[in-house]
C-alpha cells in the first residue's frame, strides 16, 4: 500500500507559534545576566569557600562555576625546588564543561627529574623555551577568578 505523502509545514507559521524570549540584558564575562540578584544568602562574587552562585534568567536555577585543573610538575616538594611544568583548566557551569579552557607549559628554571619525566613526558629540553610561571600567573588567576577549583587525581 503506498504511503501518502504529509503536507509540509509552513516554517513561518512555526516562527510565529514560538513563544518570544524575554529581553536580554546585559551580560557578565561568563554570558549571564549582569546584575542578576542570586538567591537569599548567596552573593554575586562568592563568599570566602563558597561556590560563585548565580540564577540562571530563563530557568530560575543557580548556576555554579567551577574550574577543574590538572598539573604536572618536576616533583612534590617545592621547598626543595620542585615547580609546576603543566596546568590545564576547564571550565564547567553546573558540571557541564563549556568549551572554555586554559592550558601552559612553564619553564621550571632546572633540571627534569628522570621519575617525573616518565610520569609526564616533559623533558628540560622541551620546556626550555617556555615562560616563566609568574609571567603567566596573571593570565591563569583571570580564567580561574574566583570559582571553586576541582584538582584531578589529587590525594
Amino acid at each position: 500500500m503506498p504511503v501518502a505523502a504529509r503536507p509540509r509545514a509552513d516554517p513561518r507559521a512555526a516562527i510565529a507559534r514560538r513563544r518570544k524570549a524575554p529581553p536580554r540584558g546585559p551580560r557578565d564575562r561568563y554570558g549571564y545576566d549582569a546584575g542578576r540578584n542570586c538567591r537569599a544568602g548567596q552573593t554575586a562574587g562568592g563568599e570566602a569557600g563558597n561556590p560563585v552562585v548565580r540564577a540562571d534568567s530563563r530557568t530560575d536555577r543557580p548556576i555554579m562555576r567551577e574550574i577543574v585543573f590538572d598539573t604536572e610538575t618536576t616533583g612534590l616538594d617545592p621547598e626543595n625546588g620542585d615547580r609546576m611544568v603543566e596546568i590545564g583548566c576547564i571550565e564547567m557551569v553546573n558540571r557541564v564543561a563549556t568549551g572554555r579552557v586554559y592550558h601552559a607549559y612553564f619553564n621550571p628554571e632546572r633540571a627534569m627529574p628522570m621519575e617525573a619525566e616518565r610520569v609526564h613526558g616533559l623533558s628540560a629540553a622541551f620546556l626550555a623555551d617556555k615562560p616563566l610561571f609568574r609571567d603567566c600567573v596573571k593570565e591563569l588567576l583571570e580564567f580561574i577568578g574566583d570559582s571553586p577549583l576541582v584538582a584531578h587525581n589529587a590525594q
